[in-house]
């Protein structure tokens, strides 16, 4: 028997960035938006360092996209100002849009994702960033009974407000969800402490306690899980 059976999962969700596709894929895409932003880039990335260590782990109140941007524009410029969200598209979600038809799917992930659906899995995406067309991009966003940013929920991983919110979508418990992602302090302890099962998938050496599967690649996740 494989993991899923053996661990009653009803749902197997994925993390996008770094996950489906490789992760200096979304880095290149951030140095651009430093060199052509370099004073809003910087902001914005010590903005949302400061968001993880105010929410840490425990779960906060479920707010909206909106007032995650206001809260976004106060964390960066001490209040906030009208035009942050015209900001925010023109410097940061307008430019990955453009460059997220570039995106390079893992190998075997659609072998996967065939599978689990053949077997009757639900399948979700759970991202830190905004989804955009990545999902379409990648050929997998007819697989998706679940998806969405952290960003809706007004907060980021490892916070457990989204696990539990996306429990709550897809009409599980969070126990029944198995939860892959290549971040281990945003991925793995994030779902882990919200109750859900994780999967690591990386290629470094390294402890990582609380993952219940440490793997390297998709093909290698197919034989655990089944």
């Amino acid at each position: 028997m494989g993991f899923l059976s053996d661990n009653k999962i009803k749902a197997v969700c994925f993390d996008i960035d770094g996950t489906l596709y490789p992760k200096y894929e979304t880095h290149i895409y951030l140095l651009k938006a430093a060199i052509a932003h370099p004073i809003f880039s910087y902001r914005y990335n010590k903005m949302r360092g400061e968001i993880r260590r105010m929410d840490k782990i425990n779960p906060v109140p479920a707010t909206s996209l909106a007032e995650f941007r206001k809260r976004e524009s106060r964390l960066i410029y001490g209040k906030e100002i009208e035009d942050y969200e015209k900001r925010y598209n023109s410097f940061m979600y307008e430019p990955w849009c453009r460059y997220d038809k570039k995106l390079t799917r893992f190998d075997n992930l659609i072998e996967l994702l065939d599978k689990l659906k053949a077997n009757g899995y639900m399948i979700g995406f759970l991202s830190d960033f905004p989804l955009g067309n990545k999902l379409e991009v990648l050929g997998v966003e007819s697989y998706a009974s679940f998806a969405s940013s952290t960003e809706d929920y007004g907060t980021l991983k490892p916070n457990g407000t989204p696990f539990f919110k996306m429990a709550e979508a897809m009409g599980v418990e969070p126990k029944e969800i198995l939860y892959v992602g290549d971040s281990y302090s945003k991925d793995v302890v994030g779902s882990k402490n919200a109750g859900l099962s994780s999967v690591m998938i990386t290629n470094k050496k390294g402890s990582y306690p609380l993952a219940d599967i440490v793997i390297k690649n998709y093909m290698e996740l197919m034989e655990r899980l089944f």
